[in-house]
This record gives C-alpha cells, sequence and structure tokens, in this order.
C-alpha cells in the first residue's frame, strides 16, 4: 500500500492494523510472524508524514497467563457479574475453552466473562479511576517503573467499546452487570456498584478519555511532543476532545453511502465534528461504480479511512477497473 501510494501520488496519512496484528488478539502484544519488525516499518513510513496506528478493545483475553488480563483481574479492575450470576460463565454458555481461569481472586471468579475476539473475555472497568489510571499507563509507561506498552510511534484506535459483547442477550454487557464506581473493589465502604443500565452510554467515551490520556503524557503534552492520534467507535459528550469517531460497521451499498454523509453531517452540528464512515462500506463488496462514488464523497468529511471485514476484496483505489 505505501509503495503504490508513492507509484501514484495517492494522498496517504496513516496504514492501519487491526486486531490480527496481535497475538491471539491479545492486545498490547504484536504476531512476531506477521510483524517481524514494526518498529522498522513505522520508521519507513514516517519520512513520508506517514503513521502506524493499532487497535485495542476494552475485552481482554480472560487467559491467566496473559499478563494484561492477569494484572487487572487481580487488582479488581475488571466488570462484574450481575449479582445473580456468578463469574466465569456470567456472559456465555457452554464451558469455554479451559483458559477462564482457575479458582480464587478475579481470574475465573468476581469477573463477568462473555465472548468476544479473542474468544472467552472479561472487560476492563472504566467507571473506575484506578482502571482508567491503569489503563493509561500501558500507554505513558508512567508509574512504578512499569515499561509503557504502546511505543511512541504508534497511534491509537479504540474498537469494539460500546461495549460490543457476542454472547450477550443484547450484544453488549448485561444491563444488571456491575460496575466500581469510586474505584475500591467491593465490598470497601468506600465502594459504590452501579448497575452497567445506568452507564452504558458513558463505557466507550471513558476508554477514549484513559487512552487519550496516556499517549497525551506519553508525548508530553502540552509542552511538547507530537500529538497524538486516537480513534473510538463509541463516544459521548466531551468525546471531542480526545479524538476522532467513526459510524460503525455499516455495508456496501448506495444506501448506507447517502446515510453515511447523513450521520457525519449530524455528527458535526452535534459538537464531534472531526468524524468519518467507512469508506466502501464495511460489509459486503462494493461495486466499481458505487466505490469510486463513495471515495469521492467521503474525500469532503472531516475523516476519511477505507475500512473493510477481512473477509473483503481489497479495495484500494488502484485496483479498480479502468474505465
Amino acid at each position: 500500500i505505501d509503495a503504490n501510494a508513492d507509484r501514484l501520488g495517492w494522498p496517504l496519512d496513516g496504514l492501519w492494523l487491526d486486531i490480527e496484528h496481535a497475538q491471539a488478539k491479545r492486545y498490547f502484544t504484536w504476531d512476531g510472524a506477521a510483524f517481524p519488525d514494526p518498529r522498522g516499518m513505522a520508521a519507513a513510513i514516517e519520512p513520508k508524514g506517514r503513521r502506524l496506528v493499532a487497535i485495542a478493545d476494552p475485552h481482554l483475553r480472560a487467559a491467566p497467563e496473559y499478563d494484561i488480563y492477569a494484572a487487572a483481574a487481580n487488582a479488581s479492575l475488571l466488570v462484574r457479574p450481575p449479582p445473580s450470576r456468578g463469574g466465569g460463565d456470567a456472559g456465555r454458555s457452554g464451558g469455554g475453552d479451559g483458559e477462564g481461569g482457575g479458582e480464587g481472586g478475579l481470574v475465573g471468579g468476581a469477573a463477568f466473562e462473555g465472548e468476544c475476539w479473542p474468544g472467552v473475555s472479561s472487560w476492563v472497568d472504566f467507571l473506575q479511576p484506578r482502571a482508567q489510571k491503569w489503563w493509561a499507563q500501558l500507554y505513558s509507561g508512567a508509574g512504578e517503573g512499569r515499561p509503557r506498552r504502546w511505543p511512541s510511534w504508534l497511534h491509537a484506535w479504540n474498537d469494539m467499546n460500546e461495549p460490543s459483547v457476542f454472547s450477550g442477550a443484547e450484544l453488549t454487557l448485561p444491563r444488571d452487570a456491575l460496575h466500581v464506581v469510586q474505584g475500591a473493589p467491593a465490598p470497601s465502604p468506600s465502594s459504590v456498584e452501579v448497575e452497567h443500565r445506568l452507564v452504558h452510554n458513558l463505557y466507550g467515551a471513558l476508554q477514549a478519555a484513559a487512552t487519550f490520556a496516556g499517549l497525551s503524557a506519553r508525548a508530553g503534552l502540552p509542552s511538547g511532543g507530537e500529538r497524538p492520534f486516537l480513534l473510538s467507535r463509541s463516544f459521548f459528550v466531551g468525546s471531542q476532545r480526545h479524538g476522532a469517531v467513526w459510524t460503525g460497521d455499516n455495508t456496501a451499498s448506495w444506501d448506507q453511502l447517502r446515510l453515511s454523509v447523513q450521520m457525519v453531517l449530524a455528527l458535526g452540528v452535534s459538537g464531534l465534528p472531526f468524524a468519518g464512515a467507512d469508506v466502501g462500506g464495511f460489509f459486503g463488496t462494493p461495486p466499481p461504480e458505487l466505490l469510486l462514488r463513495w471515495y469521492q464523497s467521503a474525500s469532503h468529511l472531516p475523516f476519511f479511512r477505507s475500512h473493510a471485514h477481512v473477509d473483503s476484496p481489497r479495495r484500494e483505489p488502484w485496483l479498480l477497473p479502468q474505465p
């Protein structure tokens, strides 16, 4: 893609790395076989004004050997299951694949578990200030001598943060899943537990805010450093302070092209001007005429990104048939 953009003079600011860049879809890791030298790849495109952007979703593979999950579980920073259900099978049916953790502590016990991209997963409780700080430190590396897990040359993308739960009855967290608002693990007298139904719209916005805080600290803002870029699929009032947003998984159809313009304009007048839609549609295969018109139309939107399902055919503009 980088070479073809050079050859054809196609404007290109960023290359995006979806969930497949991570080892077994465990965020803050790299698939060493597919990306043996990600720093070298970033260094090769930076002189051209291009940057790498990678994804980190709010669900963590519920596997004790995955250090990010283990740290969140041991610190009680994960969403808790509804009181009528224990951990483990709270959000899924069947026995899973054996990596949900053992007995005792939050690992396999007091954390909500459901299905998402990595398999059986638990969700970071971004209602907790401690969880927000912990997540930010994954990007900044600040505090307690912990290493930064998000390199300085990598920008950020938060997806699936409504949050999306494949096994959920409503494809999200159960309405009665529990968040600890005050940050102390229950049942501390200083903690306040609230049901997810009361804070659903805040969840993704709080993840993006924590990500942006970490990226900003990493860059040394406001005094110096490169301004971080962040894209989030879920947002709320105030999300315009943290980065760009987009309209989510659309389909390759003329109706969706028309709707994408309406949605982005509506977001703009609502105070979220840095917005866009997946060019060409996330699902499906756009015919050449639709893809051409979508590229033309989206070039006028504040945020432009061609993004499609992993099973969709490639759709770079130089692959279009000659007129």
